[in-house]
């Protein structure tokens, strides 16, 4: 599981349009709201990143929606399997990226 919070800023006078498409991700939930500020704290759980991505681009993609970005990311179960050995990491094809050279 992925627990994320993330902020959500939107124009006050949307938020009642707003709330049911917030509502409509069964993952996301609404922490803390100042409507007068526009902005709205998440909690997101997730099975995976990319379940946690395609979130965001629903997001970002919506009119209601002036941004959208994440405050803080656990990984939670991925973390342990790490530390674990479960999961490996591959080097090399980080090492074989192309590298851009500031200029």
């Amino acid at each position: 599981m992925i627990f994320t919070s993330a902020v959500l800023e939107f124009n006050k006078d949307s938020y009642k349009k707003l709330l049911p498409f917030i509502e409509s991700h069964t993952e996301v939930e609404i922490y803390e709201k100042d409507i007068d500020a526009g902005k709205i704290i998440l909690v997101i759980s997730t099975e995976d990143d990319a379940q946690l991505e395609v979130i965001q681009k629903s997001f970002l993609a919506s009119e209601l929606v002036i941004d959208f970005t994440y405050h803080a990311i656990h990984f939670g179960e991925s973390v342990d399997k790490l530390i674990d050995g479960e999961i490996k990491i591959d080097f090399e094809d980080i090492n074989n990226k192309k590298k851009n050279k500031l200029q």
